[in-house]
């Protein structure tokens, strides 16, 4: 069995909304949003985080509306069971900030490359703009959506 840091190097990207980290892994060589809880205040005790992988993400879109709607029943359902998983609280903000972290994180997901071989680092990109204030990301580009 290997095991992985969550955000750490062999991620393929990785940041931070508030007290949630997200990360972009590949779990049995599938590209998957990795969700986790970053303060220890939130994690309760057995809390792991939780991996939305490629093959599950069509889910959170309407079949038939060509990526364009998004499934909410599904987005509420899947976003509310992360929650529990991160052991983070259930109430409607962090559910709300969770599914915002999935939808936000689809295109970063299907854009991954496929997995580097072993000792090989991961693809870097090309360049990223941040905004920071006090060591906190407050605003990230990847440098291809401002060309």
């Amino acid at each position: 069995m290997s095991t992985i840091t969550i955000g750490g190097e062999s991620a393929w990207k990785a940041y931070s909304r508030g007290d949630i980290g997200v990360a972009f892994h590949w779990i049995n060589r599938e590209p998957a949003l990795v969700i986790y809880a970053l303060h220890r205040g939130m994690r309760l005790s057995g809390s792991v985080p939780y991996a939305l992988p490629l093959s599950s993400a069509h889910e959170l879109v309407k079949d038939g509306s060509g990526g364009t709607e998004v499934n909410s029943e599904v987005l509420v359902m899947k976003a509310t069971k992360a929650a529990e998983v991160i052991g983070a609280p259930g109430d409607q903000f962090m559910i709300r900030k969770i599914a915002d972290v999935m939808l936000e994180g689809l295109d970063a997901l299907c854009d991954m490359p496929p997995e580097p071989a072993k000792g090989q680092a991961p693809a870097a990109e090309q360049g990223a703009v941040q905004l920071r204030a006090d060591g906190k990301v407050l605003w990230e580009r990847d440098a291809s959506e401002l060309a």
